[in-house]
């Protein structure tokens, strides 16, 4: 079983917790005094000196972190707030990073919710924009950019959809690129007519 201390580093940061084969082991708290990381405070588990299991971590300019860890780093499901940005995200992580599922709500009170690939919108998901005229967009997306098929339902009710290439509204495709083609197909977009070019046409949901 883990003992518990409290130990003052040389550097200033103090430990205060269970303590085993020399290493943070079990349950814990560090202050940190000085770090090359800016880290201010972890609580929670650990392992061998490391952040592993439940835990949180907040840093010198205000953001915190609390979820799950595995070797040091976010790993799992957590929530982190980014104070300057004043954004929030709630959900899966991997290596570090926004990877899977998840909700980030931001500073304009719009928020994004779907799937995520390296700390970006990718894949599929939904925007909500809270004023203007806009309103909701639920689609596709690559790397933080609309990309595939995707309906914006606007206050009223209307609904337009269209088809984006890297954020932009395509207007005609060729085939060049079959990658891009072979998603929209996997999407099941069928609407397509041949007018000297391969033209998207719109459709409604």
């Amino acid at each position: 079983m883990p003992n518990s201390i409290k130990k003052i580093y040389s550097n200033g940061n103090i430990y205060e917790g269970e303590w085993k084969d020399g290493l943070c082991n079990g349950k814990g708290k560090m202050i940190y005094k000085e770090d090359e990381h800016e880290r201010k405070m972890y609580e929670g588990e650990w392992k061998d000196d490391w952040f592993h299991g439940k835990g949180k971590i907040s840093w010198t300019n205000g953001d915190t972190y609390e979820g799950d860890f595995e070797n040091n780093i976010a790993h799992g499901v957590g929530k982190m707030y980014l104070i300057r940005k004043n954004q929030t995200y709630e959900g899966d992580f991997k290596n570090g990073r926004r990877n899977g599922k998840g909700k980030m709500t931001f500073s304009s009170g719009n928020f994004y919710e779907g799937e995520w690939k390296d700390n970006k919108h990718h894949g599929k998901g939904k925007m909500t924009y809270i004023n203007g005229n806009i309103g909701v967009y639920v689609g596709s997306w690559k790397e933080h950019k609309l990309h595939g098929r995707g309906t914006f339902t606007r206050p009223d009710g209307t609904k337009d959809a269209f088809i984006f290439k890297n954020g932009r509204k395509a207007e005609a495709l060729d085939f060049s690129d079959p990658e891009f083609l072979f998603s929209l197909f996997k999407e099941g977009e069928t609407s397509f007519i041949y007018e000297g070019l391969l033209l998207i046409k719109k459709k409604i949901e």
